[in-house]
């Protein structure tokens, strides 16, 4: 046996026979060296079949994703694109409010402050999606809450006015203080006492004692009481620098610091003080001067009676 070879002995206990096997050591090398590579191939085959089994299956999950935050995407651009509408007409509204109560409109540039991008009116184009990174629907989205915040604070101004303009109209003489004729005008009339010309600073209107005498407005009731020649009288603040006064009146049904509104019975028709017959004497009286009172006369107490 050569210091080459590697010695097999079969021992066969049936026949009691030994069989002896050489096998030279570069033969046996040269298996060892294919059964390394063909154990290195196979690991090697089965690690890029399962890698690539694990990549497909990765890319699906990708794509799934993809997929999933491309439909939300969409969605995201139609809810932007809803808002876009709804804010326009928000917008028309806004307009024609302010048209109505006579509010300063708001010029398109000022509109555009703050706002940036496209222009204020204008629509996000539906299929401009798939062009418009996720970077630029963000800006889309900070624009549209900036033009939100903007209406907002327009339609507090446009709150806030209009309350003021109806207080002003809640608290300006606007309809007749009672029923009747009217006896006497504003201004320069004849004196029934004495005969003179002297400058009536109200107007009379004339109905049977006890006729209801309403409040012409909101306000507030500063005076009730006795007042020289108009006798029984009330006198009702409304702020706004306006103030009317009732007299000549029978019955007095408020008192001093009272809050009343407009279409309130304050009294009855009366003739206290110096007078010919029953009537009222009304005056309506702006910054402390005496103005005609058929200025403030636009409707009937019926009509706004609360």
């Amino acid at each position: 046996m050569g210091k080459r070879d590697l010695s097999i002995i079969l021992v066969s206990h049936r026949s009691r026979g030994i069989l002896e096997k050489r096998i030279p050591y570069g033969l046996l090398a040269c298996g060892g060296v294919i059964l390394f590579l063909f154990i290195v191939s196979s690991l090697f085959l089965f690690w890029s079949f399962f890698n690539r089994v694990s990549q497909e299956a990765e890319l699906a999950k990708l794509e799934r994703e993809n997929s999933f935050l491309s439909s939300e995407l969409g969605g995201v651009k139609s809810v932007i694109d809803s808002l876009e509408s709804e804010l326009g007409k928000l917008v028309e509204k806004e307009d024609a409010i302010r048209t109505v109560f006579g509010l300063p409109e708001v010029d398109q540039e000022i509109r555009q402050l703050g706002v940036g991008g496209r222009e204020y009116r204008q629509p996000l184009p539906l299929g401009a999606l798939w062009g418009e990174s996720f970077e630029e629907i963000c800006s889309d989205i900070d624009e549209l809450y900036r033009r939100i915040k903007f209406e907002n604070e327009s339609l507090e101004y446009i709150y806030e006015e209009v309350t003021n303009k109806k207080q002003l109209l809640d608290h300006t003489p606007s309809i007749r203080p009672c029923e009747g004729y009217i006896s006497r005008g504003f201004g320069m009339k004849r004196d029934p006492f004495t005969g003179w010309m002297q400058f009536h600073q109200g107007m009379d209107f004339a109905a049977p004692r006890g006729t209801p005498v309403y409040a012409p407005a909101h306000g507030k009731v500063v005076f009730t009481g006795w007042c020289g020649a108009l006798g029984k009288v009330v006198k009702i603040d409304h702020g706004h620098s306006y103030l009317t006064v009732f007299g000549h009146l029978n019955t007095i049904n408020v008192r001093k610091g009272q809050e009343v509104r407009r279409g309130q019975l304050i009294g009855g028709m009366g003739s206290t003080g110096y007078s010919t017959g029953p009537h009222l004497h009304y005056e309506v009286r702006y910054r402390g001067h005496p103005t005609d009172p058929r200025r403030f006369i636009y409707s009937s107490r019926d009509l706004v009676l609360e």
